[in-house]
């Protein structure tokens, strides 16, 4: 199953804070309460008739209202999330659940990842617990894995193996490098920041939802952002990359009324590619949610891991 865990580990950082629904919504704004009426006459059949049209150019009216309205609300949500929202976030927490099913035409694997997060910006730290379990026929196989990382370096610890691991300190700074303004949230909306036309926008009593409507040229970019990561991350090679076809791309973000703070991304990806000369077909259920904004105040690596951890090459 470890070629099948390349795929699911180099995907999460993708998408970690995190990646295009095919369905185009609008926002649809509350009518009038009151609106205007033509006034009854004594001539009812030139009244009448005076009537419906004024109702047919008051309809046509309304419908342009909406419409810029929901493109100006597009627009300033999109903006206010990127710009003013996220300037004072220090920390967050995430929790993402990932289902991804992967087949090759000759076996099936079923792996289930719940991942709860804790990030600090500035300086960047990180800690990560993840509960893994994979299913592929009668072979069943779950782990637990906890990383952190910090000014004290990249810690982790696998429960299958026991035992816990660090980075060298050139590989840490990688990492941080990697990191370095990618996980505010708002970057999941930044870096489609080229495809706001792609977007359309809906609300529920809490939340603005934001969908991206899937393209070729989007399409395009996702599969640069996961060739970009994943080739740091794992040992699939370039074919899994320039083969890959999707299927679908659903992606959804959810961002407070209030305060401009992304609460959820949900995403679905479902695509088909090459794997050591197979053909695989992998699809991802991704649901995350944003919360604790700000009162994540410090992280620590915990002193048996300074202690004990055994140094590997990533």
């Amino acid at each position: 199953m470890k070629k099948y865990m390349a795929i699911v580990l180099g995907f999460l950082l993708v998408i970690m804070l995190a990646a295009c629904n095919e369905g185009e919504k609008t926002v649809e704004n509350k009518k009038d309460e009151n609106p205007p009426t033509a006034e009854k006459g004594t001539e009812e059949k030139e009244q009448e008739e005076a009537k419906g049209t004024n109702a047919k150019i008051e309809g046509e009216q309304s419908k342009e209202d909406t419409s810029n309205k929901d493109e100006l609300n597009l627009l300033e949500v999109f903006n206010k999330t990127i710009e003013e929202a996220n300037g004072d976030i220090d920390s967050f927490e995430n929790n993402m659940k990932l289902k991804q099913i992967t087949e090759d035409g000759e076996k099936k694997v079923t792996m289930d990842t719940d991942t709860a997060m804790k990030v600090i910006l500035e300086p960047f730290n990180l800690q990560q617990n993840m509960v893994i379990s994979m299913e592929m026929g009668e072979e069943k196989e779950g782990y637990t894995v906890e990383a952190f990382l910090t000014d004290d370096g990249f810690y982790m610890y696998q429960s299958n193996q026991d035992m816990w691991v660090k980075l060298p300190a050139e590989n840490t700074e990688q990492l941080f490098q990697t990191q370095n303004g990618q996980q505010n949230p708002a970057q999941q909306l930044k870096q489609f920041e080229d495809f706001i036309e792609d977007f359309s926008i809906d609300q529920n009593d809490k939340n603005y939802i934001l969908t991206l409507n899937t393209s070729k040229e989007i399409e395009k970019y996702l599969k640069e952002i996961a060739k970009a990561q994943m080739s740091q991350t794992t040992e699939v090679g370039a074919d899994y990359f320039d083969k890959m076809k999707f299927n679908k791309v659903d992606y959804e973000i959810h961002i407070d009324k209030e305060t401009y703070r992304l609460t959820n991304l949900k995403m679905i990806m479902d695509y088909n590619t090459e794997m050591d000369g197979d053909s695989v077909r992998v699809v991802q259920d991704v649901q995350s949610e944003y919360m604790n904004y700000n009162e994540v105040k410090e992280i620590k690596v915990p002193a048996e891991a300074i202690e004990q951890a055994e140094e590997i090459e990533m």
